[in-house]
């Protein structure tokens, strides 16, 4: 094998040796450009369109191998130690190798890359497809093997009856296979698949773990058969299925302990493997016959850790002592852990024990049917909580006192949820003086908390802070640090009401990191929801964002389908601000598939709504927006909304009246607004109903004073995204006060959302242009989102991150037009199309962006499928290019979304950071 310093040195003349575009490195060689393997080969292979003169450079001998015309598609420039070389992509890789064997490696070592080599499998299976029969039946057998290819995916009904050989350099001990009409070495079937790379899911890894076992080889070969993932053949399903049970009877006591301990949590350690493939765990779950093979091991198990203070290992022998048939101990300890199984967001669990349990003639103690009725709401299955919570009522009905103050509690919330106010709070008065029979402090605190969140949710927040103070008050008596961060969070949600948004922030600020260190990660996710929200209303749209992602994975992770619905609604409306429209139309795609597939809480379906509205009027769609809003006010008069809600949105049609002209339906609007919202003008929302009403009907409203007003809004921190829309209206008032009111939000406003508003509405130029005095604040921040974080830099902290970029992680320096990776880095123009679309895709990660919103957004125009498809071909092409040759593994790939089935993402299987403004 030639020395790598060798080839080092012929670099700078292979660069040379491509002739066209048809011509690139291939094979073994391949392998080694792309970092596959170690070292180069001695052999070097370069497929050409034309026939071309071996020859020999240095300690090297290069071959041109001819395939005829093939398509530019499948090549990538790549950027090796400073020389940019035309290499195949890793597909195009593996099925040249097959195509070719002569340039390959032997089988076994072909196979192992078949394993452990990244790839799109689809796309490997569509090239070897449209290369020759012989080659798809090859890479058809390798994926089989692998177990990276599951039966239904394998292209068996295009194979031709001819036989073929895997390889025809072997000849010796061959087998046969009917299924791929394919030749191939017995020993094949003895080799044990290599373990696969990250990026592949979990349902493959788990195959692939279990065919690496050398006892699942050996009956692989001895049945003559390849095993394929999900295969619809019974006696290769029979042979598996009496093998877990082989194995099951012959574990010793370590793995058969190991087995028990893991089946409920089995999580993936490279540094501890485990001790039995865990498709084991799924079938013996599913299999209590063959649990009762080793039934008195099993019982001395959980006899042994139901006591267990590990919650995990109690759970599961919760969970095999009810397999097992055992009673009455197992709903001894369920009584004991179910709080804790609650908050850890074991619902998997307490689902179990309420299939298994709830229907026997039972009682149980009230906290486990406080704990499964919590987690039927978690998952939004209220009418069930509700039920279970009714039955548990009528068995402690002759217990008054706290006992049944938390099953009214309880109802309440659930109540609440169903938007049955009236209902919810009766219950919570019940609540209330159960507790009091008691002196509950602890239960106090929590009704009050409730009764102060219905206040608020109906407008009326100094009633809110009545109660909430009471129930900080019993807070305090009872020590609970839990509730004492719940009443800071509901504290600052009236603060944030009433316009304090500065104390708002630090309150809800204070709770959310007090949550998070308690790791009450709910609470969390509630709190953060409220500091997001503040951030959003005083126009830190970068820290609302890094907010909102960290809730999402909590509300991802539990489940919250209202909660993600919520979240996905918020992220799009600031990306939408930000001039992210593709990113934008990405996350409504994704609010707007939860909302049909799924009911959701009013409350949540209500900020959505609200924001697609406001989503109109910002995007100058007035008409949408006006029947948005009548709608918006229709369904809330329905179901007997609160009058404050049915006042906002009579506020935003109003101000959309306004905006098209119309202002004396505007004005009724106004008028009808100002009825249902009362007399609180301390709430940050009238005062901002104020300031519109005495800008445009200072007649209609002469107790409404413009200047004083303007100057509370400034006071409070808050931001208007509209300010552009009233600019023109405000110059001509040309007031101080006025002037301050513009230059405030000029300051305040980012600067990819300066150039939107500068673009659209008129009048923002001009007020610009003679008030903009110095840089935006806004614009000194950056925003650095990753595989697991979101955090804002200001600009100091942004140039000394730039001077240290990770290796280890593929960057998109967006601002600086800088694509990174392991010391690679390629430059992307600013403000070219491919920046603004991969930017789009990458704020989208991990969702697929619509093809049309895409093109709106990179080319500023709407996508014409018969005029636009090559435009947009070519330049994600080109995307795909620069991606591939900086990190090979990272690709974009179609996929359908809700919408259309044009959409694009960007996989990316190494830990990633996108930083923008």
């Amino acid at each position: 094998m030639p020395a790598p310093e060798s080839f080092a040195i012929i670099l700078e003349h292979l660069g040379s040796l491509i002739s066209n575009e048809g011509e690139y490195f291939s094979h073994q060689t391949a392998l080694f450009l792309l970092g596959l393997v170690p070292e180069s080969p001695q052999t070097l292979t370069i497929v050409s369109d034309h026939r071309r003169r071996n020859r020999s450079i240095g300690a090297f001998e290069l071959v041109f191998v001819y395939h005829g015309k093939t398509t530019s598609a499948y090549i990538q420039t790549i950027i090796f130690k400073g020389h940019r070389l035309q290499v195949s992509t890793v597909e195009k890789t593996l099925v040249d190798l097959t195509k070719d064997s002569v340039y390959a490696p032997a089988v076994a070592e072909l196979a192992s890359l078949f394993c452990r080599v990244s790839f799109n499998t689809r796309l490997l299976i569509n090239i070897a497809r449209q290369t020759s029969d012989s080659v798809v039946k090859r890479v058809s057998l390798y994926l089989a093997w692998s177990g990276r290819a599951a039966y239904h995916e394998l292209p068996f009904k295009h194979f031709k009856r001819t036989p073929v050989k895997l390889d025809p350099r072997e000849t010796l001990k061959l087998t046969w296979n009917g299924l791929f009409f394919t030749r191939f070495p017995e020993a094949l079937l003895l080799q044990p698949p290599d373990l696969p790379p990250a990026d592949v899911d979990m349902t493959t890894r788990l195959w692939m773990e279990l065919r690496n076992l050398s006892e699942l080889c050996e009956k692989q070969l001895q049945a003559n058969m390849i095993f394929i993932r999900e295969t619809p053949e019974p006696r290769i399903n029979a042979i598996i299925e009496n093998y877990f049970i082989e194995i099951f009877r012959n574990l010793d006591s370590d793995k058969l302990n190991w087995l028990l301990a893991n089946t409920l949590n089995c999580k993936e350690d490279i540094e501890f493997p485990p001790l039995v493939p865990r498709l084991l765990l799924s079938f013996i779950a599913n299999r209590t016959d063959v649990l009762h093979l080793r039934s008195e091991e099993i019982a001395e198990w959980v006899d042994r850790q139901l006591s267990s203070a590990d919650l995990e290992m109690a759970g599961s022998a919760i969970y095999f002592g009810t397999l097992m048939g055992l009673e009455t101990e197992i709903v001894e300890r369920f009584t004991q852990l179910s709080s804790r199984l609650f908050y850890a967001g074991k619902f998997n669990l307490i689902n179990f024990f309420a299939e298994n349990f709830l229907q026997r003639d039972l009682t149980f103690a009230p906290n486990v049917y406080l704990d499964i009725s919590k987690t039927f709401s978690a998952q939004e299955r209220y009418n069930e909580a509700l039920q279970l919570l009714e039955e548990a009522k009528t068995k402690y009905e002759d217990q008054p006192g706290s006992t049944l103050g938390h099953l009214f509690y309880a109802s309440a919330l659930v109540l609440k949820r169903l938007s049955r106010v009236d209902e919810s709070m009766s219950e919570l008065f019940l609540a209330r003086e159960s507790f009091i029979i008691d002196n509950d402090s602890d239960a106090l605190a929590r009704a009050e908390n409730a009764l102060g969140n219905i206040y608020f949710s109906r407008g009326r927040p100094q009633s809110a802070r009545a109660h909430y103070l009471a129930g900080l008050h019993h807070a305090r008596q009872s020590g609970n640090e839990t509730l004492l961060s719940s009443f800071l969070a509901n504290i600052g949600l009236v603060e944030y009401d009433l316009g304090n948004f500065s104390k708002a922030k630090a309150q809800l600020s204070r709770a959310y990191s007090m949550n998070r260190q308690q790791e009450n990660l709910w609470n969390a996710s509630v709190t953060g929801m409220g500091l997001g929200k503040i951030f959003l209303k005083m126009g830190h749209f970068f820290k609302a964002m890094k907010v909102f992602r960290e809730v999402l994975a909590i509300r991802e992770k539990k489940q919250n389908q209202s909660g993600m619905y919520e979240i996905f609604s918020l992220l799009a409306w600031i990306c939408e601000v930000l001039g992210k429209q593709a990113a934008a139309e990405t996350y409504w795609s994704q609010a707007s598939s939860l909302l049909s597939a799924t009911k959701l809480e009013a409350r949540a379906c209500y900020v959505g709504e609200s924001l697609q509205a406001m989503n109109h009027v910002f995007n100058l769609r007035l008409a949408d927006a006006e029947k948005h809003y009548r709608q918006m006010i229709l369904r809330a008069t329905s179901n007997n909304a609160s009058p404050v809600q049915i006042g906002d949105c009579q506020y935003g049609l109003a101000a959309t009246l306004i905006f098209l002209g119309r202002e004396k339906e505007g004005l009724e609007q106004l008028q009808q607004s100002f009825k249902n919202l009362g007399n609180e003008h301390s709430r940050a929302q009238r005062l901002q109903i104020d300031v519109l009403a005495a800008l445009y009907f200072p007649q209609s409203f002469p107790e409404l004073e413009l200047n004083s007003l303007i100057r509370q809004y400034i006071k409070s921190g808050s931001f208007d995204p509209f300010w552009g829309l009233i600019a023109q209206k405000l110059l001509r008032h040309d007031s101080p006060t006025t002037k301050e009111y513009l230059r405030y939000h000029i300051g305040k406003t980012p600067p990819s959302m300066l150039k939107q508003i500068i673009a659209r509405f008129p009048g923002s130029d001009e007020a610009v242009e003679k008030l903009q005095t110095c840089n935006s604040r806004a614009g000194e921040f950056f925003t650095l989102l990753s595989s697991d974080e979101t955090t804002t830099l200001h600009r100091e902290e942004y140039v000394n991150w730039q001077k240290t970029y990770p290796a280890d992680q593929l960057v998109f320096d967006a601002p600086a037009g800088l694509l990174l990776y392991s010391g690679s880095r390629l430059r992307i123009k600013i403000g070219s199309i491919p920046h603004n679309l991969l930017l789009q895709l990458f704020i989208a990660q991990p969702h697929a962006v619509e093809v049309e919103a895409l093109y709106r957004s990179a080319w500023g125009s709407s996508f014409d499928p018969e005029y636009d498809q090559g435009a947009f071909k070519t330049t994600v092409q080109r995307v795909k290019q620069l991606l591939k040759s900086i990190c090979p593994s990272t690709r974009i790939v179609r996929r359908r979304s809700k919408n259309s089935i044009r959409a694009i993402r960007i996989s990316i299987a190494v830990p990633w950071i996108l930083v923008f403004k």
